[in-house]
């Protein structure tokens, strides 16, 4: 997954802000199916009962069982052995989150050919998922094809597939293998905003931020970084504290920016673990 750069407060603010990236935010795994909540020893065996009966949805579901390590351990490779059982059969969902294990090297060779063959069988079949796979890998590494990458953004996205839309938005904030149009970009940013896609909501408040494609709008910014970070995305997270530290948008609170520099530095963001010294010294030095 590309993600943008987070703020560092070390940088000159309106020279990182010009430089700021509008970037590619792409799931490679994942059907887009809704996990099961926790499922008991009872709930596991009638299931894996069925998948062995040949039960093509139930492979599928026990695959995601031992994917999530949902009500048993959780086993990449009886996963992938599963999940290919069902793509077999046809399953485009299956397809996609095989090629999902191939591209990640969960329980089977990392392999980025058999994954993009997987992904492909599934999008061959209109599913979203599979099609913004697709188009990702074709927006990176050596299928690099921009062309081929909005052909299957476009498809995907007219499925109102969230990760989709922010991928096609990148390319049109970008003007890649189309005219560059930054308001249509925002368009497109807000379309997966408003479907709940944490990564469009952070990307939407950084354009409102830089005033890309809109006029600067600081409460606008504020507002949907917030919505992200509230799904505790940690670039968002990051950002949020930026704005809490200098008053952009927000009311200047420190302690405010000292836990969300803290949510992101929690998730393994570098730079908001400097944030987070540097404004936990602040706070130090005011009392």
């Amino acid at each position: 997954m590309i993600t943008a750069s987070g703020i560092c407060k070390r940088a000159n603010l309106l020279l990182l802000l010009l430089l700021l990236p509008v970037v590619i935010f792409s799931i490679c795994a994942g059907a887009q199916a809704a996990h099961e909540k926790s499922m008991s020893p009872h709930s596991i065996s009638a299931l894996r009962s069925k998948a062995e009966a040949g039960d093509v949805t139930a492979c599928f579901k026990f695959a995601e069982a031992l994917e999530d390590g949902n009500g048993v351990p959780r086993d990449y490779a009886e996963a992938a052995s599963w999940y290919r059982k069902a793509a077999n059969l046809g399953h485009a969902a299956a397809q996609n989150n095989l090629g999902a294990m191939y591209a990640l090297g969960h329980g089977v060779p990392q392999d980025a050919n058999e994954a993009f063959r997987w992904y492909m069988r599934a999008a061959a079949q209109g599913f979203a998922p599979a099609q913004n796979n697709v188009g990702y890998l074709y927006s990176t590494g050596t299928l690099k094809d921009e062309v081929q990458a909005l052909y299957w953004y476009q498809k995907s996205a007219a499925q109102t597939y969230p990760p989709a839309l922010s991928n096609l938005a990148h390319l049109y904030g970008e003007g890649l293998a189309v005219q560059k149009d930054e308001q249509h970009a925002l368009k497109l940013y807000r379309q997966a905003a408003e479907l709940g896609y944490a990564p469009a909501q952070e990307m939407l408040g950084l354009l409102y931020f830089q005033g890309r494609g809109t006029q600067k709008n600081m409460a606008e910014a504020a507002t949907w970084i917030r919505k992200a970070a509230e799904q505790g995305f940690p670039l968002a997270e990051n950002h949020l504290g930026f704005l809490y530290e200098h008053g952009y948008g927000v009311e200047q609170d420190l302690k405010q920016a000292a836990k969300w520099y803290g949510e992101a530095a929690a998730q393994g963001l570098p730079e908001a673990a400097q944030n987070l010294q540097t404004v936990s010294t602040n706070l130090q030095s005011k009392k």
